[in-house]
């Protein structure tokens, strides 16, 4: 957990940055542990779950599905990692008045495997 701040850079009249704020580590939030045992579960719900259509060859995603059931329609939704064990990309896909969670996965899926082909890790 990160110190929050108000400023996060100065310019001065020329415009040139004068001020740039140091991130500063408040807190841990979780041992590591914790976080390695959250994120084998994860992998799981891709590996083998309702989170399988974020599945993406060659790269270990780690994610959770959900539906919010309202009268007469779903909204759904996928919250993901890739890789999950050295993490670059998170995504939260939420799609109102969805099909399922699978596909909310499916379009994480593919917005992960842009951003991995894009940063050149995929």
């Amino acid at each position: 957990i990160m110190q929050p701040y108000l400023v996060d850079g100065i310019y001065n009249a020329d415009g040139k940055r004068s001020y740039t704020a140091t991130p500063k580590k408040l807190s841990q939030a979780v041992s590591a542990d914790t976080a390695s045992r959250v994120r084998t579960v994860l992998e799981g719900v891709v590996n083998n779950g309702t989170g399988a259509s974020a599945q993406i060859n060659g790269v270990t995603v780690a994610g959770k599905t959900g539906t919010a059931e309202h009268d007469g329609y779903n909204d759904v939704w996928f919250v993901g990692m890739a890789p999950s064990e050295n993490c670059n990309v998170v995504v939260a896909i939420v799609i109102e008045k969805g099909q399922s969670s699978e596909y909310a996965a499916s379009k994480a899926r593919d917005v992960m495997k842009t951003a991995l082909e894009v940063q050149g890790d995929l």
